[in-house]
């Protein structure tokens, strides 16, 4: 797809956004009339209101963004590593969900230089935000993608990784079936990094370039975990009315098949 199409495929997708919404406007306003939850976070998602605050003359700036909770505890680890490696760099952070940006309140306010709601996928929205925060290069941790956003940063400059990303069968499907339309979107990223070798493959397969893919485990797994007192161990045992001489196996966010696994592996 030549420049001159990718402008018009963009062009489109903005036209398409506009005509949804005024199709859909009453049944938009009922929604957020009727949400205490929406009603809190729309105009600060429209870029209208609560803005990050301007970027400082000679200072860079990151911006990472994280979807809601799970993405927000994810990003954890990758914040407070940014904090380290570029401490000229302040960090603004970004949620979509009212739930992740409580969380992101609680966990990183301390290591952030703004926390903000990310801004609707529209053209003007897109574009005030962007202009208000004007990061050296932005982090979106798991699955977030959106053209209008990816293009207004291709358009300044300003690279884009995904980072602990996963692309499942299902969704990689629905994203195949838009293939021509969506391959410009997914080559805009700077660099790709998944957390396994079959999401890499579906990545690839949506026209990511081969060498912009890095295979990086799951980021979630570098929570710092603080130990257990001795007193709080024991406090539990009691609670949980657990013998002090049996063994325990804990197996957290099982998927189907896996007790199975646990079982069998600790027979043996």
């Amino acid at each position: 797809m030549d420049a001159e199409t990718e402008m018009k495929t963009i062009l489109f997708y903005h036209l398409f956004l506009l005509i949804g919404i005024i199709a859909g406007l009453p049944v938009i306003l009922a929604r957020v009339l009727t949400s205490p939850r929406r009603r809190a976070t729309v105009l600060q998602r429209m870029g209208i209101t609560a803005l990050p605050p301007r970027r400082k003359p000679g200072r860079g700036r990151i911006w990472v963004h994280a979807l809601s909770v799970g993405e927000v505890i994810s990003s954890v680890p990758l914040v407070k590593a940014m904090r380290e490696r570029f401490p000229d760099q302040p960090v603004c952070f970004s949620a979509s969900t009212r739930t992740g940006f409580e969380t992101a309140r609680q966990r990183l306010e301390k290591d952030v230089e703004a926390l903000f709601y990310f801004p609707y996928d529209l053209l003007f929205s897109v574009r005030r935000i962007v202009k208000r925060v004007q990061p050296d290069f932005m982090v979106i941790v798991e699955t977030d993608i959106w053209p209008g956003l990816l293009w207004e940063m291709d358009s300044r400059s300003i690279p884009v990784f995904l980072v602990n990303t996963r692309l499942s069968q299902k969704s990689f499907t629905g994203y195949r079936r838009f293939g021509s339309l969506l391959r410009p979107v997914f080559r805009r990223f700077a660099r790709v990094c998944p957390q396994s070798r079959a999401d890499a493959e579906r990545f690839r397969k949506l026209g990511v370039p081969p060498e912009k893919i890095i295979i990086t485990g799951n980021i979630k797994f570098d929570q710092p975990v603080e130990p257990l007192s001795a007193t709080e161990l024991e406090s539990l045992r009691q609670r949980l009315r657990i013998d002090p001489d049996r063994r325990i196996i804990v197996a957290g966010s099982t998927h189907e098949g896996e007790e199975t696994i646990l079982a069998e592996a600790f027979q043996h």
